[in-house]
């Protein structure tokens, strides 16, 4: 048994080294939804409202629902997170915060109208919980960077009507 300082030391690398696992449980989950989501905003932007909006569509059932109706791939990154609320604060709410961006900008697209933070297709906690008011917040941020390229790029081809909306 190791005492004083030995015993402190001890006990940090054993929860740094817990840590470091979790991280690389959820490192790959993070980055196939960030990039499947930064896809589909890409996509909105392009005008191909269709493969957009199905794309959006389709990361949103991976984050709901995971493949095929099974385990959400959020609740499973959100087992990982665990207690630890700076891998929440970090990882887990900046994909929370992409999926409300992408399907902000898809609402807006097709409706002209923000979507609201009650909006059953954002999910943020457990068991599909509403989004935290920080990263829905996060997401509406985004989204008017997202509405300012999208004016500029619509400008520069000069669709009038698509910068009026």
């Amino acid at each position: 048994m190791q005492t004083g300082n030995a015993a402190d030391f001890a006990d940090m690398r054993e929860v740094l080294e817990g840590q470091e696992i979790k991280l690389q449980a959820l490192n790959p989950l993070i980055r196939k939804l960030r990039t499947e989501l930064a896809y589909a905003i890409h996509e909105l932007h392009e005008g191909a409202t269709e493969v957009s909006a199905s794309l959006v569509d389709e990361a949103v059932v991976k984050v709901r629902r995971g493949k095929e109706g099974g385990r959400k791939e959020l609740d499973t990154i959100l087992e990982i997170v665990g207690d630890n609320e700076a891998l929440r604060d970090g990882w887990v709410s900046e994909v929370v915060e992409l999926l409300v961006r992408a399907r902000a900008l898809q609402f807006f697209l097709g409706t002209g109208r923000l979507l609201p933070p009650s909006d059953p297709s954002l999910t943020g906690g457990r068991g599909g919980g509403r989004t935290r008011e920080e990263e829905y917040l996060g997401g509406a941020m985004g989204l008017a960077q997202e509405l300012s390229r999208y004016a500029i790029r619509r400008a520069s081809t000069l669709d009038a009507e698509a910068v009026a909306r």
